[in-house]
């Protein structure tokens, strides 16, 4: 029944525009237990549907100037190095043991993400005059290396679950990116598109892709995306951080 894909796609792209993650999260469970589809079909068709519509969502983002470029690239470079080990390691391990597994990644993300909603005013740089602080060329040379070692760790979770990985790309930029939350959801767009879409073309080499429900997640997607969108850009910082 194509109303699963359709309600998965408006559901991730939903998402995928207002926090600028977590179109897995939602998606997924449509595909397994109401679609009823094998756990390594359902996450790859999945992958390769967000990885279209979240590229779609960041031309949208680009459009309004909100893509901070350079720090999605340096998070996505290592981050699909990542990717591809840990998607050839997921296509062979047993598809119910890596569903199990994933909810307990979401149990221990969404612990993260709320002590990092009450550490936000903690995570910015000390600027206080007078204070001494590392030269410029350090900093840089030290923000780069935690961002690619972020990127890829992140990179090999997402890959071994075949998922995007927004909910975790969003926390990884504000932590070792230094974003504040804002851009961090909209820049977490690019490295999404790239982490999804290489995820997808593996396990759409495997066989493991329904490419018309893919499609169906697609048009869907780019619907909810919008009312995403155009929700978030009308909601506090505040509202955010707390949804």
């Amino acid at each position: 029944m194509v109303i699963w894909p359709i309600l998965a796609g408006v559901l991730a792209g939903f998402v995928l525009g207002f926090l600028g993650a977590g179109g897995t999260v939602v998606a997924l469970p449509v595909l397994l237990y109401l679609a009823r589809v094998r756990p390594h079909l359902a996450l790859g068709t999945n992958a390769l549907g967000v990885s279209i519509f979240a590229l779609a969502l960041l031309a949208w983002r680009v459009r309004e100037k909100s893509v901070r470029f350079r720090d999605g690239i340096i998070f996505s470079i290592p981050g699909l190095v990542g990717i591809y080990l840990g998607a050839r390691l997921g296509l062979v391990y047993p598809g119910a043991r890596l569903v199990y597994l994933l909810g307990i990644l979401l149990f221990v993300v969404a612990g993260w993400i709320f002590y990092l909603s009450t550490q936000v005013t903690k995570l910015k740089p000390n600027t206080k005059s007078g204070s001494r602080q590392p030269s410029h060329d350090a900093n840089q040379q030290s923000k780069i290396f935690t961002v690619a070692a972020t990127a890829f760790a992140i990179g090999c979770a997402a890959g071994f679950f075949a998922i995007g990985g927004g909910f975790m790309i969003v926390p990884g930029l504000m932590l070792a990116g230094g974003l504040e939350l804002g851009p961090a959801a909209r820049t977490a767009l690019l490295p999404i598109a790239a982490f999804a879409g290489l995820v997808g073309s593996e396990y759409l080499l495997a066989g493991s892709v329904r490419t018309d429900w893919a499609a169906w997640m697609v048009v869907a997607g780019l619907g909810g995306g919008g009312a995403g969108i155009w929700l978030s850009n009308r909601l506090s910082m505040k509202i955010m951080q707390r949804v």
